[in-house]
C-alpha cells in the first residue's frame, strides 16, 4: 500500500473513532470548524436537508483531510526502516 492510502485510512479509522467513540478529541478538527462557520449560534441542524447534508459531508471531509495530513506528516517525521526479505534473496542465489 502506498503512503497516501495508509494515511488516508487512518483519516477514515480517526473520523470513525470520532463518530462512534465515547471521546470528542478525535473529532476537534470538525468541532473548530462548526464553532467558526456557525459563530452566530444558529446551529447547522435547522438548515434543510440539503443544507444539513452538505454540512455534514463537508466536516467529515474536514476531519479526514486534517488526520491524513497528520499521518502524513508524522510518516515523513519517522520513516520506517526497510529490511531486506531473506527469502527473496536467497531464492536469487
Amino acid at each position: 500500500m502506498s503512503r497516501g492510502f495508509r494515511c488516508a485510512l487512518i483519516g477514515v479509522a480517526m473520523t470513525l473513532l470520532a463518530w462512534y467513540g465515547p471521546w470528542e478529541w478525535p473529532a476537534w478538527p470538525a468541532f473548530t470548524v462548526i464553532s467558526l462557520v456557525f459563530r452566530s449560534g444558529d446551529p447547522y441542524q435547522d438548515l434543510p436537508y440539503a443544507g444539513r447534508a452538505a454540512v455534514l459531508t463537508g466536516l467529515i471531509i474536514v476531519n479526514v483531510g486534517f488526520w491524513a495530513l497528520v499521518a502524513m506528516i508524522l510518516s515523513r517525521l519517522f520513516p520506517r526502516k526497510r529490511t531486506r526479505n531473506v527469502e527473496c534473496s536467497m531464492l536469487n542465489v
